[in-house]
């Protein structure tokens, strides 16, 4: 009976207070002013873009949309931790930093490569791979990521922006090969693996081809003129 009792007044005072909060969640934003191809105001870089000598470049860029948690934030400290040291050991780096903006609960990066070779070996790396497995944890949907050739002059948060303006078909998710965010047009695989996937089928294919027409004792037939 006492239990009873407890249970019901427990009962009570939750309808009587409403649900208790929530101390995981952060507040609301206002999504209609969040978006790839908006740099958002209050974004805070952590490290300064200066000038790069002049050259040609990779630039690549991400826009993340964290989830509306705390623990989502946390998870995302946990993953890019490892990151930080990847790039740094990466002698391919020529300059990156991350931005984070309250207003929209976004995080945006932009890292500049001497070559796409040293980029892909960043996406290549474990810590990146585990990072883009668990892009679910902090990501609450619509996060892409881009790259392209530019000049010193272009390898900007501006430019950033203008290239996921274009760039509808790079949403982020794990590539089924390497770990890698897949690309456009690649299905599960990374614009790299989905090449060299390409280029196997194309082997395979034309390898089971000889098969089955051996297979079959085929013989070709005499050319006529």
């Amino acid at each position: 009976m006492k239990n009873a009792l407890l249970t019901l007044s427990s009962i009570t005072l939750t309808l009587s207070c409403g649900a208790m909060p929530d101390a995981d969640a952060l507040p609301p934003i206002d999504e209609s002013v969040c978006s790839k191809e908006r740099l958002e105001a209050d974004g805070r870089d952590s490290a300064e873009l200066t000038a790069l000598p002049a050259g040609q470049y990779v630039v690549s860029t991400t826009y993340l949309r964290l989830p509306l948690r705390r623990s989502a934030l946390a998870r995302f400290s946990e993953l890019t931790a490892p990151m930080e040291e990847e790039l740094r050991a990466n002698p391919g780096l020529v300059r990156v930093t991350t931005r984070l903006a309250g207003s929209c609960n976004t995080a945006r990066t932009l890292s500049v490569w001497k070559t796409e070779a040293d980029m892909y070996r960043f996406v290549g790396s474990a810590a990146h791979a585990r990072a883009m497995a668990a892009v679910a944890e902090v990501s609450r949907g619509g996060s892409v990521t881009t790259h392209w050739n530019a000049t010193q002059a272009e390898a900007t948060w501006q430019v950033a922006t203008q290239k996921l303006a274009e760039d509808n078909g790079t949403t982020t998710g794990p590539c089924t090969d390497c770990g890698a965010s897949a690309g456009r047009g690649s299905g599960a695989r990374c614009r790299r693996c989905h090449r060299e996937g390409l280029n196997r089928g194309r082997t395979h294919r034309a390898s089971a081809g000889r098969a089955r027409c051996c297979g079959r004792g085929l013989r070709s037939s005499p050319r006529r003129s």
